[in-house]
């Protein structure tokens, strides 16, 4: 089943927060709703490696 805009937006987000300093990361999650904070930590755990390139173009679109 592939996924939603939903999911894939919530694991960009998890990428985002993995690839950037802990207090920037810490800063993102506290300005998302508590539900949508809760997944995007969930996802971390699970991401395993992310490719370099991946982490760049994610922390260029969210700037």
């Amino acid at each position: 089943m592939p996924a939603t805009n939903h999911e894939n937006r919530l694991r960009q987000i998890a990428v985002l927060v993995a690839s950037v300093d802990a207090e920037a990361g810490r800063q993102i999650l506290l300005n998302l709703p508590s539900e949508i904070a809760r997944q995007v930590r969930s996802l971390s755990a699970n991401l395993g490696p992310i490719p370099a390139e991946v982490r760049r173009a994610l922390v260029a679109e969210f700037q």
